[in-house]
């Protein structure tokens, strides 16, 4: 929980005891979510928290995993000796200066709310810690579900009767609500750790010498030796990312050049379509994705580098009807090929 300026001094002044501030804790209730040291929430703030993974393209087949995020709301939690219910409530007294203003109770919240918490804990019967809800645009806390509502006395010219406030004790060991973040958010974390495989591929002819060369002029078969690598035959992947009632669905599809090969002698843009077809006597060579390498790889003693890439248009659709486009991706992959040059007639086996 974080106090406003006018508290923190009044309670530097009276007690010399830190104030409440926002650093995470140990040993309180948990959200799944750490908090930067500091109490700077401005666009670059972040949060760890668990997010839920699901699509063919999720991590481990799918789960939860720990991902840090920009959140737009979230409990933070006070620092120090103010974990303890009946200090806080000391602490409330002194910034408050015991008045139940509507200011003081929009500010802080009203102080039975701390007394009911201070009470509990001396009886030993709970043992609370005390957090703030954080919106980074304050519209976004009734979105959060943060905010609690308290009669007041009415004064002139405002005659509503209740104020919000945003404090709230939570048991120790208790589930906090998760930070509220944006599909956006949500769409970017699901980008960052969705699986597509990198290119390795694998070929024919490979001719029974010394490195197993193809040859010269002769239409050598690639094909990637995990199909996920190209997308499938409909060249995509997705995945979904889901953090309490949000979710975000991201899909990469692969650009129209599919499966790029290039080498120092040849090179081919394979569909994905085509990059999945492995060499058979059956198969027909103009669906498959072939390079004619035009000279013998004499002056590279491994063979040919053969350079396999994959780029990758990402896009995503999320919880509300949010859509939109986020930085592609790109695989590679690099196998030496050896060529050889013949003069005889060769027939595949």
């Amino acid at each position: 929980m974080r106090a406003t300026r006018r508290g923190i001094g009044l309670l530097a002044a009276l007690l010399c005891v830190p104030a409440l501030v926002g650093t995470a804790l140990a040993g309180t209730a948990s959200a799944g979510q750490v908090d930067q040291p500091g109490d700077s929430y401005g666009s670059g703030y972040t949060v760890e928290v668990s997010i839920t993974f699901s699509g063919e393209a999720a991590p481990g087949g799918g789960g939860s995993r720990t991902v840090r995020v920009a959140p737009v709301c979230w409990w933070q939690p006070a620092g120090g000796p103010y974990t303890d219910a009946v200090a806080s409530l000391a602490w409330y007294d002194v910034v408050t200066g015991g008045l139940q203003t509507r200011g003081v109770v929009g500010e802080y919240g009203p102080r039975r709310i701390w007394k009911e918490a201070a009470d509990a804990e001396a009886a030993g019967t709970a043992d609370t810690s005390w957090y703030r809800a954080m919106c980074k645009n304050p519209n976004d806390y009734e979105r959060y579900d943060a905010g609690q509502s308290e009669g007041v006395d009415p004064v002139l010219g405002n005659p509503e009767n209740f104020v919000t406030y945003y404090y709230r004790a939570f048991p120790a060991g208790a589930a906090i609500p998760a930070p509220l973040v944006d599909p956006e958010e949500l769409a970017r974390a699901a980008r960052d750790v969705m699986v597509i495989p990198v290119p390795e591929t694998d070929r024919n002819p490979k001719i029974q010498s010394a490195g197993a060369p193809t040859l010269v002029g002769l239409p050598t078969w690639f094909w990637v030796t995990d199909p996920a690598a190209v997308g499938g035959a409909d060249g995509e992947r997705d995945i979904t990312a889901t953090l309490g009632d949000v979710f975000a669905t991201v899909t990469a599809k692969i650009t129209r050049e599919g499966l790029h090969l290039n080498s120092p002698a040849g090179g081919a843009d394979c569909s994905p379509s085509e990059a999945l077809v492995k060499y058979s006597d059956a198969a027909s060579e103009a669906s498959a994705c072939t390079v004619k390498f035009t000279r013998a790889s004499v002056a590279y003693p491994k063979g040919y580098p053969l350079a396999a890439s994959t780029n990758w248009g990402a896009t995503w659709f999320g919880s509300g009807g949010a859509t939109g486009a986020l930085e592609g991706l790109a695989r590679n992959f690099v196998a030496n090929v050896p060529v050889a040059e013949v003069q005889n007639i060769v027939t595949r086996r």
